[in-house]
């Protein structure tokens, strides 16, 4: 009979709260124009991080120690103060 019908959940949905990346604090927060500094970025919603760059160039390469730690090397740039972002699946 057509009530005995039930509907069949193939896949599930989960909300989760704001996860956008903060960044707090860079460890140094200084290096050579030649890059290679090992940076320790302090903040929170790491855990899903996909890339961190300096001043737009992709870090050379880069760990997520936990949801409130990575650690970066800088790339090589040109002298002067530029944005650190940590790009996560939240953005």
């Amino acid at each position: 009979s057509t009530t005995d019908l039930q509907p069949i959940i193939t896949d599930q949905f989960t909300y989760l709260q704001n996860a956008f990346p903060k960044l707090k604090h860079l460890t140094p927060n200084f290096g050579l124009i030649d890059g290679g500094t090992s940076i320790v970025i302090q903040g929170s919603h790491f855990t899903t991080a996909s890339a961190v760059s300096f001043g737009g160039e992709p870090a050379t390469s880069f760990i997520v120690n936990s949801d409130t730690s990575i650690t970066a090397i800088a790339p090589a740039h040109a002298a002067g103060t530029v944005p650190v972002i940590v790009t996560t699946l939240f953005g």
